[in-house]
């Protein structure tokens, strides 16, 4: 395969890498963590993961000429693998909500949900839009939830997982915008800008769950 030429596609295709290496850490830090609450562990590590899954994805569909055929192979676990990771962040979400008594019903029912949104993508080939508005619509919600959680005490760590929230939110914001460019060593578009926003929000989230997992004190499972 033939690396493409265009700076600003370079940057997106290497903060892309990036985010997805970062993540694929993440994943592989809360799954050998310690942790008390082992289902709510898994419910994260395996939403890291899957976001690792979309980067690496992405790096190559952004730092490649590839043809018609291979970008719309190539697109099917990226966007399958964006639209669960959302899932699962929900699902980590009610998982908080409810201290741990979340049904394996559930779990499917909001799998479903973002399945849902991956075959729009497909049938709406290219309208990375459809995932945006279903990733801030749920964003939205966590980020009310984890603030809540951040003033009440519930959740140890809430505040970082809201200020993760928010840096994502503006990342999605600026991804929509498609406005913001600017020379820092190399040339960003807002792609790439989107991408080092994310990179930011998701530490911030990764350090909130983390705090969140060593502090539970109750051993909870998915019914």
């Amino acid at each position: 395969m033939e690396l493409i030429q265009t700076p600003t596609a370079q940057t997106t295709a290497a903060t892309d890498l990036l985010l997805g290496l970062l993540s694929l850490f993440f994943s592989y830090s809360i799954y050998k963590m310690k942790a008390k609450d082992k289902g709510k562990a898994t419910i994260w590590a395996a939403a890291f993961l899957l976001l690792s899954i979309g980067a690496l994805v992405g790096s190559v569909r952004a730092g490649f000429v590839l043809s018609d055929a291979t970008k719309f192979a190539l697109n099917q676990p990226f966007y399958l693998s964006l639209a669960l990771t959302v899932a699962l962040f929900v699902i980590g979400l009610f998982y908080d909500l409810t201290n741990g008594h979340i049904t394996k019903t559930h779990v499917l029912s909001i799998l479903g949900i973002g399945a849902f949104f991956y075959i729009l993508t497909v049938i709406f080939s290219g309208m990375f839009f459809i995932f945006l508005g279903y990733a801030a619509v749920a964003m939205l919600l966590a980020l009310f939830a984890y603030s809540v959680f951040a003033v009440s005490g519930k959740v140890k760590g809430a505040s970082m997982v809201a200020s993760g929230i928010l840096l994502t939110l503006t990342a999605f914001a600026i991804q929509a915008s498609k406005a913001i460019s600017f020379h820092l060593i190399w040339d960003f578009d807002h792609n790439g800008t989107f991408h080092l926003v994310q990179i930011l929000g998701t530490t911030c989230i990764f350090i909130g769950i983390s705090i969140s997992l060593q502090k539970t004190d109750n051993t909870k499972t998915i019914a």
